[in-house]
């Protein structure tokens, strides 16, 4: 929370490049199977907290956060108690406008409701204690749908793959039996 507060601090780590460091540690958690929860939750923590800045918030998601959060909710063998600070952190990432169009599709459609029920900027980590077992209840199937649609927004898959006619990919915005809608930006 005195993160959150101090706007000259949440400048200096936003330049001095210290989100990206941040959610490159949460990264490599996820790659380690004998992790333990405190160095885990302490980083969501702390990110959660930065997330309450819309700035940040977007950085947040620019260093590939809402990938690198996602693929770790989904880890079968994340514990209840890491769970429910992932996903308060990616509550606090959605809380922002901006992030708001690359989570619809993400979640399916109960649980995306059970995830927007929480409400903006809801701090007690018990709030988030449900929606972490919902997850956890996920069918196989329902978990490699979430990673598909984690898959189309991770910003580590390189630029070349994702060109098209000078065009940039940057996200899909939305899927329907007709096709796919992206942004993208002009090369």
């Amino acid at each position: 929370a005195i993160l959150a507060r101090d706007s000259n601090l949440m400048y200096d780590l936003r330049c001095s490049g210290a989100i990206p460091i941040l959610v490159s540690l949460v990264g490599s958690l996820h790659a380690q199977k004998d992790r333990g929860d405190g160095v885990l939750c302490q980083l969501c923590s702390a990110i959660t907290n930065l997330a309450m800045d819309d700035e940040t918030a977007y950085q947040i998601r620019q260093s590939n956060g809402v990938y690198v959060l996602g693929m770790l909710s989904i880890d079968p063998d994340l514990s209840l108690k890491s769970g429910s600070h992932v996903l308060r952190t990616l509550r606090y990432i959605y809380s922002m406008d901006r992030n708001r169009k690359m989570f619809k599709r993400l979640f399916p459609p109960d649980l995306f409701g059970a995830f927007i029920d929480i409400g903006h900027y809801e701090h007690a980590i018990e709030t988030y204690t449900d929606l972490a077992r919902r997850v956890q209840a996920l069918s196989t199937s329902a978990l490699e749908n979430i990673g598909r649609a984690l898959g189309d927004i991770d910003l580590s898959q390189g630029s070349s793959s994702r060109q098209v006619q000078g065009y940039i990919v940057e996200e899909e915005i939305g899927r329907g039996a007709f096709g796919c809608v992206y942004q993208v930006r002009k090369e």
